[in-house]
Formats: C-alpha cells, sequence, structure tokens
C-alpha cells in the first residue's frame, strides 16, 4: 500500500537543505512518515549455498525531522528466518 503525504514549502533561503528538516518546514512529524519497510537479503557462501530473509524495518529509526538524518546497524539478526533458496 503506497500512501502519498504532501506538504507545502516555499522558502527566499539562499540554499535549501535537502535532508529531513525540509520535512518540519513542510509541517511534517516523523509520525506523518512513519512506514513499514521490508526487503529479502541473500547470503550466499563460498559452496555457493544461498539463504534468504527478510528483513523488516519500521521508519523512521530516530527523530529525522529534527536531526535531518538518521542511521541503523541492524547486528541481531535473531527476528529474521533464513530459508535455503
Amino acid at each position: 500500500m503506497l500512501i502519498l503525504i504532501y506538504g507545502e514549502y516555499s522558502s527566499d533561503d539562499e540554499q535549501i537543505q535537502h535532508d529531513g528538516t525540509i520535512l518540519s518546514k513542510a509541517g511534517l512529524t516523523n509520525e506523518d512518515i512513519k512506514c513499514k519497510v521490508s526487503f529479502d537479503i541473500t547470503i550466499e557462501l563460498v559452496s555457493e549455498t544461498k539463504f534468504t530473509g527478510t528483513v523488516t524495518l519500521e521508519l523512521p529509526i530516530g527523530d529525522v525531522i529534527t536531526s535531518g538524518t538518521t542511521n541503523y546497524e541492524k547486528k541481531d539478526f535473531s527476528d529474521i528466518i533464513f530459508k535455503r533458496s
């Protein structure tokens, strides 16, 4: 499902910063842009055996509206079930 959220922003600033801070200027909040993203990841061993699992993330991670950008490193893969593919 795709939901489009529109905001309006006009500026007389010399330079526009193209990161999450522009969303606050358009009147959006972290809650407004909240979404769930999932994708498949495939690990291939030297033996050419492949394992595939689905990674699901709830975004944004952190306060992208105030800080502009956020980072996330997934270290715990215990919630991902890898199956031989």
